[in-house]
């Protein structure tokens, strides 16, 4: 049997309260596949958890990198056949995981199942064109199974075979957060070429629109560290790392008329000395 190791990463948010956990522990009755839950805490304090969830705090917020790999081993060790990864915020349909399963059964040498995820705002988030570095919007993809080729895929929602995942070398736990997902699709594709896309939809709590200018230095700067930490495996990449940084801190001076985004930029990118 197909064993189904369902993983949640947490921040500052309960597990009961947790879109994500309440939309699946929904859509598991209506799978025979034995199935986990797996949740990793990056909250500052440890919280009061179910019994029926394997639970690990991390108060140091080591990011979704490190959940996921610990995560494998952990599915590893208890012979889970699959993963399926999740953020906390993603709202899934009753029939999500029979829909994971009917793919399972039937296509027995895809290594890699995704949904189509889309925000609240209609946008397709994922799958998405993957070029250079950066990700754009689809208007629509075809489910199926594709070539990896210049697509790429958001984590939440991300089945994945465990001793695939294992193989080809799991996150990159030097990116924890933002560029995880995209770090971990270019390791698969090193070994796999193919997914499939199901024929179903999830919705991601997903917003661009931040004003506060704090909060997008803040972001901006963990953005910064992530791409620092990003693998290179030729000076293409090299390129394209730097312009996808260099087009971000334009961007954010041009939006915030503030100069520290520039500075930044220098200091920690082009000095590689971190603040």
């Amino acid at each position: 049997m197909n064993r189904i190791l369902i993983v949640i990463v947490l921040y500052q948010q309960s597990l009961e309260k947790s879109a994500a956990y309440l939309s699946l522990k929904s859509s598991v009755g209506n799978v025979g596949a034995k199935h986990a839950f797996f949740v990793y805490d990056n909250s500052p304090v440890q919280q009061f958890t179910l019994e029926e969830v394997h639970y690990v705090h991390d108060a140091g917020n080591s990011g979704v990198s490190c959940a996921y790999n610990q995560a494998a081993q952990y599915a590893r060790e208890k012979g889970f056949v699959w993963m399926l990864l999740s953020d906390q915020d993603t709202n899934y349909p009753n029939d999500m995981l029979k829909k994971y399963m009917d793919v399972i059964q039937n296509h027995p040498d895809i290594k890699l199942i995704v949904p189509k995820v889309r925000t609240h705002k209609g946008f397709l988030l994922s799958p998405c064109r993957y070029t250079h570095k950066r990700g754009k919007y689809l208007q629509s993809i075809e489910s199926g199974k594709l070539l990896m080729n210049r697509l790429s895929v958001i984590n939440s929602g991300m089945m994945v075979r465990v001793d695939t995942f294992i193989s080809v070398g799991g996150y990159n736990e030097k990116v924890p957060l933002d560029l995880s997902d995209h770090q971990f699709i270019e390791r698969y594709k090193r070994q796999e070429r193919f997914f499939l896309i199901l024929d179903a939809e999830i919705l991601q709590d997903f917003s661009n629109e931040e004003t506060n200018a704090d909060k997008l230095y803040n972001r901006f700067r963990t953005f910064a560290d992530a791409i620092r930490s990003c693998e290179r495996t030729n000076i293409i990449d090299s390129v394209d790392y730097f312009l996808l940084i260099l087009r971000r801190t334009m961007m954010l001076t041009l939006r915030t008329k503030q100069i520290r985004f520039i500075k930044y930029f220098i200091a920690a990118y082009l000095c590689n000395y971190k603040r």
